[in-house]
């Protein structure tokens, strides 16, 4: 987000992840809101090791 460059993920990158999550989540939850579509989600969470996270309703993306 600040243009800097990282080779690894690391706490700086984990957060920087989150937010954009949140974000992102947060502005489609209003859109969706807007048409009709009326629930709640959790807070985003960035997991470093996925496979070991997998659970029923949870959307996974890679980066």
């Amino acid at each position: 987000m600040i243009g800097e460059k990282y080779d690894e993920m690391n706490e700086e990158v984990a957060d920087c992840v989150g937010e954009l999550t949140n974000m992102i989540s947060g502005d489609a939850r209003s859109q969706l809101q807007k048409v009709g579509f009326d629930f709640t989600a959790a807070i985003p969470t960035v997991f470093y090791d996925i496979m070991a996270r997998r659970s029923s309703g949870s959307i996974f993306c890679p980066c």
